[in-house]
């Protein structure tokens, strides 16, 4: 393979760090700032801070403190230890941020480095005891036993009594009210609260039980179920008060007849007034204006099937009082949770995955994922998952279609987020974060996956969890990713127990890339690395077919088609699953200039689908990259492990890598030399896009020998019969540990 000229490669970089939006800062989404080198300066600019204002201002510092010299730890120790002796001047604190100080200032190094680590994910949430009237935090084994009650006591905001009205109704004797009143560091079901209600116009109130208080505190060990009332006053002229009891626990509240008044239903403007909303099957109709919503209906690349969770477009309708009171609703469909609400005067509905009431919400969550492990593994199931549940794709399916040949007696689940997503014929569905998906996961002697399972997962030990993964490796991963991102020894320890700590077999394209795996995540284990089942599909007489297919279904006619997918980036990311999209290509100018080209938009799995333009189909939402890379006639890519596919078919490759040296020195980075891994031009601007991919043949041309060299080194595992291989390596496995003698 030829290598990229040095000039162009520095000329990209120079570009980029010229350009005026070039940023000052690559902070990423879960990086910990590095503070420890700043330690003595801030010890010397806070030396008569109040004690409060230092133990929070610590905070940085304390988690950041396994990269401490001992003389920082022994200075930090020392100004904590002079705040933590004046308790209850730091009683408004977070309990976890007076712990950390405490642990720190006692010396506590390993313990507080525990906690760091194994709370990073779960801050702020934690169960909680009642003695003596004061609520307290327990953290279990992560806080020693000496630990003062002072450090553990809860704050005070999580210990005051929130009221909030959920329905405001009309009726002939008054006004009706539904609330919920909760403390969400007490948890009801341990200490039965009693709630009492008074005030001038009250008629009567009836303490109840309703699940959606305890999604209402979003708390993972604490449950409100006790927390509803209904109330019945005269008339919304007066305040009530609300007084909860737990023991010698009280607290109270007023509820304000402003706040009533506000959420009394009101007739607003002259819009269509609908009086009920009815479900009858998959339909969903709004009585009133007569107007019939078919939940059952044609989707842009699933034409069959339910719809998927989300809003439903509609006019401008409202409720009248009569529904505006029992307003919001949550009706049950075939496929769906249908959720009625009107937070502006106007109606909406939106549909949601059909989890139960004790499925839903985190509190509920945490009780099914602590059943975990105590049911029997069942030998004759297996449960496929990719990407989470948000498609049946990549090599899971593929593993699984070649698993259901050779053993058609294998029960087969696929976790699915919701019933819009179609399973193969001959398997099952489980819908994500439901009991039976969670019973899946316990007990199914088999799990393909190709995503990190979930942190509250443990590996059992007649269970073989196959990882897929879902790209090439060529980015940074594991310890050399943590390390950038400044994660601790310990919080890295957490990790590695989290990923591969949770592997019983690793599928790999190629043996040079097990090193990578091996090095970056600690894995000893087995390895199959004979290509990856996913990309049979793009190989044969079936590749062509489908790809015919495929054309014709998306429109693309005897146009060119240019695929283009730009990559996830940490530092645009505002949460594990969501980011913003980098947009490097102007599309205006590119359609302008390319008439006869067609440009197919495919954001990241992350990234929120776009709409059509003239000269644009937006694929990102398209269940199957697959389907898209072999319609395609030239991709235009950046970073994306996507190149390694798509190479595969002999057509060519643009990188569009404005940022290049940003992303490889700042915001991600690689493995291995990103210039080594492009067969087609690098360039940094939309003209140069344009000039590249105006004709296709003459680029495939230029770099047919690159291509080649590229694919040898890479892809030469992927023949069309990788599944074949990787279902051997699983089903040898299976099979010897299964005659191993039990070391017990």
């Amino acid at each position: 393979m030829s290598s990229k000229p040095r000039s162009l490669l520095a000329n990209l970089r120079r570009r980029w760090r010229d350009r005026s939006h070039a940023r000052t800062s690559t902070t990423r989404f879960g990086e910990v700032p590095a503070v420890a080198t700043q330690l003595p300066d801030w010890l010397r600019r806070n030396r008569r801070t109040k004690p409060a204002d230092l133990v929070a201002a610590a905070q940085p510092f304390l988690i950041d403190a396994e990269h401490l010299a001992a003389a920082e730890r022994a200075a930090l120790a020392g100004r904590l230890a002079e705040a933590c002796a004046q308790a209850e001047q730091l009683r408004e604190l977070p309990v976890e941020e007076r712990l950390r100080a405490w642990l720190a200032a006692t010396g506590r190094w390993v313990e507080l480095a525990d906690l760091v680590a194994e709370r990073a994910y779960v801050a702020g949430q934690y169960p909680t005891v009642l003695v003596g009237g004061r609520l307290y935090a327990d953290f279990g084994e992560l806080q020693p036993t000496e630990t003062p009650e002072a450090m553990l006591e809860v704050e005070p905001a999580l210990c005051g009594l929130e009221l909030r009205i959920r329905r405001c109704a009309l009726s002939d004797a008054g006004v009706d009210l539904e609330l919920f009143a909760v403390v969400r560091a007490l948890d009801y079901a341990a200490y039965p609260p009693r709630i009492e209600v008074t005030g001038p116009a009250l008629l009567g109130a009836r303490q109840v039980d309703d699940p959606a208080a305890t999604r209402f505190s979003a708390r993972r060990h604490q449950c409100h179920d006790q927390g509803a009332l209904q109330v019945r006053i005269a008339d919304a002229e007066s305040d009530l008060s609300v007084t909860l009891h737990a023991g010698d626990f009280q607290r109270s509240a007023v509820l304000s007849a402003a706040r009533i008044r506000a959420r009394l239903p009101q007739l607003r403007s002259a819009a269509d007034q609908v009086s009920d909303v009815v479900v009858v099957g998959d339909a969903v109709r709004l009585v009133g204006p007569g107007l019939v919503l078919p939940l059952r209906g044609r989707r842009r690349f699933r034409p069959e099937g339910p719809l998927a969770p989300g809003p439903l477009d509609l006019p401008d309708l409202q409720p009248d009082p009569a529904l505006a009171g029992r307003l919001p609703l949550e009706l049950a469909a075939a496929h769906h949770r249908v959720e009625v609400t009107a937070p502006d005067g106007r109606l909406e509905l939106r549909l949601a995955a059909p989890l139960r009431d004790d499925e839903r919400g985190p509190f509920r969550q945490t009780q099914l994922q602590s059943r975990h492990g105590a049911a029997p593994i069942d030998r004759g199931l297996a449960l496929f998952t990719s990407y989470a549940g948000t498609a049946v794709t990549d090599s899971p399916l593929a593993i699984q279609q070649e698993l259901a040949r050779r053993e058609p007696g294998l029960r087969m689940l696929w976790a699915v987020a919701d019933h819009a997503v179609p399973v193969p014929e001959g398997t099952e569905p489980v819908l994500v974060r439901s009991r039976e998906w969670y019973d899946a996961w316990s007990t199914a002697a088999l799990v393909v996956t190709n995503v990190e399972p979930d942190r509250w997962y443990r590996p059992r030990k007649d269970q073989l969890l196959v990882q897929t993964f879902h790209g090439y490796p060529s980015k940074t991963m594991g310890k050399v990713l943590w390390r950038s991102k400044n994660f601790s020894p310990r919080r890295i320890r957490y990790q590695l127990d989290h990923t591969s700590g949770t592997w019983s077999l690793l599928v790999t394209p190629e043996q040079a890339m097990d090193r990578h795996y091996r090095e970056q995540y600690d894995w000893t284990g087995p390895i199959v690395h004979e290509g990856y089942p996913r990309n049979d599909a793009l190989v044969g007489e079936s590749a062509l077919r489908r790809r015919e297919q495929v054309r014709a279904e998306l429109g693309i006619g005897d146009r060119i088609a240019v695929l283009h997918a730009p990559t996830w980036r940490d530092d645009l990311a505002s949460d594990f699953r969501a980011a913003e999209q980098f947009q490097a290509l102007d599309v205006g100018a590119f359609t302008r200039a390319l008439p006869d080209h067609v440009l197919l938009m495919r954001g990241h799995r992350f990234h929120a689908a776009g709409s059509d333009r003239p000269g644009v189909i937006d694929v990102t939402d398209h269940p199957e990259i697959n389907d898209l890379i072999l319609a395609a006639d030239v991709a235009v890519l950046d970073y994306s492990s996507l190149r390694f596919d798509f190479a595969i078919t002999g057509r060519p490759l643009v990188f569009l890598v404005p940022d290049l040296a940003d992303y490889a020195h700042g915001s991600r980075g690689f493995l291995y030399p990103f210039e080594e891994t492009t067969p087609g031009p690098l360039v940094a601007d939309t003209a140069a896009v344009i000039s590249e991919v105006g004709d296709p043949a003459a680029l495939r041309d230029r770099y047919a020998a690159e291509l080649d060299a590229f694919n040898a080194r890479f892809n030469r595992h992927h023949d069309g019969h990788a599944s074949s291989r990787v279902v051997d390596a699983i089903l040898g496995l299976r099979s010897r540990r299964e005659s191993a003698p039990d070391p017990s």
